[in-house]
Order: structure tokens, then sequence, then C-alpha cells
């Protein structure tokens, strides 16, 4: 199952939208580390657009499964170029 993550802003986003960058990345090494290539697919997306009137945009990040039992993982989603 692969997440919807939404971005989201206080009100509407003004006449011409709000546009930024999405990356996705692993956090700092240690105890509950997703790795991308084998726990997630890294993403980045440039442009991603709230248009104008609407208070958030959304994106996928994809899950890559395994056989291995392993304990909840976290990856970071960095937003840039606001």
């Amino acid at each position: 199952r692969s997440p919807i993550l939404s971005a989201r802003r206080c009100g509407p986003a003004p006449a011409g939208g709000v546009g930024f960058d999405i990356a996705t990345r692993d956090i700092a090494s240690g105890g509950g580390a997703a790795r991308a290539g084998s726990d997630y697919a890294s993403a980045s997306r440039t442009g991603v657009l709230i248009a104008a009137g609407q208070s958030s945009a959304s994106f996928e990040v994809k899950i890559l499964g395994d056989a291995t039992a392993e304990p909840d993982e976290l990856f970071q989603v960095l937003v840039s170029n606001v």
C-alpha cells in the first residue's frame, strides 16, 4: 500500500496558485530508518501546484513490500522552493 501525502497551507492559495518542489530522503541512520530502493521508491517532483482557491496538493510515495517482518520505519519528505 502506498500512502497519499498532502501538503497543506493555511487558507486558499492566491490567483496563480502556490508552486513548490518535493523530494523524499532517508532519515539519519539508526533504528526505524527506511531506505530508498528497498523500503520505498525515492520520489522527486518539481512544480507541484496548490491551485488558486485550494489549500492542498497531494502526492504518492510508493512503499516497496518485502517478506521481512520489520517494525515501522520512517523517511522524510522535503518541501522546497515555496
